[in-house]
């Protein structure tokens, strides 16, 4: 067993917290006192939030080195109760942004004040480029050939987005239904996520889409899809993010701005791009299948 001495302080409340921790430790400026096999567990945990955040303490032990025993000892003496608590640190930092919304919209209160709406849509414009661009550098083709063959080899294919995600999934899933059949959003209201689940079978594709503050619906699909053996893609806003450790492919999206909720230009951008991939592998078929629908569009009288 490890020589330590019990914290004197109160525990971290934030993931920030802990982190800060780690580097007084490091400078042997903190009180809590640490072995290196224990510390080194403590750096890898705070390096990888989703994975504390969403797994169980035996998995978290697994990926850190140490056994669950370990585990609980370093809880208690960083103060607190035990695993379960230390553990709430990571699921608050990921799902407990209970104020997202109103310190989005007061960063854009703050803002210096100019000709509206004309300022507005600059600057919103601005950030939507900038987060554009930013994406696209860090996306490569080969992730979006990956994620295309998935989506076209598959018998089904689901979308799932909660709040603003939602109408990410249903782009997704209007696009993708253009160029074949058997795609739908996941779970219609009135039978719930068990039920839509249940319909698919091992190898079927879901996509989920979720950024923070992420709901624990969508992470709960993505893992229960994964435990029943479906392929999960998802789109994100982080490589933190809980999806991140249960998807392949992920895309990583940025989202940042001065909007008062999670600006979505670039996960558009992104599912476009993954479309337009889709679009180009299926090759003919692809306009077969377009001509099939605006055939059946012209027929019903759809379109003005």
């Amino acid at each position: 067993m490890e020589a330590a001495v019990q914290s004197r302080d109160a525990p971290p409340q934030t993931l920030e917290q802990l982190r800060s921790l780690v580097a007084r430790i490091h400078t042997k400026k903190a009180s809590t006192k640490l072995g290196g096999r224990a510390l080194r567990a403590l750096e890898s945990i705070v390096d990888a939030p989703g994975q504390m955040a969403m797994s169980s303490i035996s998995e978290v032990a697994a990926a850190a080195g140490v056994n669950a025993s370990t585990l609980s000892r370093l809880s208690k003496r960083l103060g607190y109760s035990g695993f379960n608590e230390f553990q709430d640190v990571f699921r608050h930092h990921l799902y407990g942004k209970s104020h997202f919304y109103s310190e989005r919209a007061r960063d854009l209160l703050r803002a210096p004040a100019g000709p509206e709406p004309e300022a507005i849509l600059a600057r919103i414009a601005h950030d939507e480029a900038a987060n554009i661009a930013a994406t696209a550098s860090h996306i490569d083709d080969a992730t979006l050939q990956a994620a295309a063959v998935r989506l076209i080899e598959a018998r089904r294919v689901r979308t799932f987005g909660a709040r603003q995600m939602h109408a990410v999934a249903y782009f997704l899933s209007f696009g993708l239904g253009m160029l074949r059949s058997d795609v739908a959003q996941l779970a219609p209201l009135e039978y719930g996520i068990a039920h839509g689940l249940a319909q698919l079978d091992v190898d079927d594709v879901i996509v989920v889409i979720s950024c923070a503050p992420y709901t624990r619906v969508s992470i709960e699909t993505a893992r229960t899809a994964a435990d029943q053996g479906m392929r999960v893609v998802a789109l994100t806003d982080s490589q933190a993010s809980p999806l991140a450790q249960i998807a392949d492919p992920v895309f990583v999206c940025e989202t940042g701005g001065r909007f008062f909720g999670n600006s979505t230009a670039a996960l558009f951008v992104v599912v476009e791009a993954l479309l337009s991939v889709v679009a180009e592998k299926m090759g003919a078929r692809s306009l077969q299948q377009l001509r099939r629908r605006e055939a059946l569009i012209s027929e019903m009288g759809v379109d003005l």
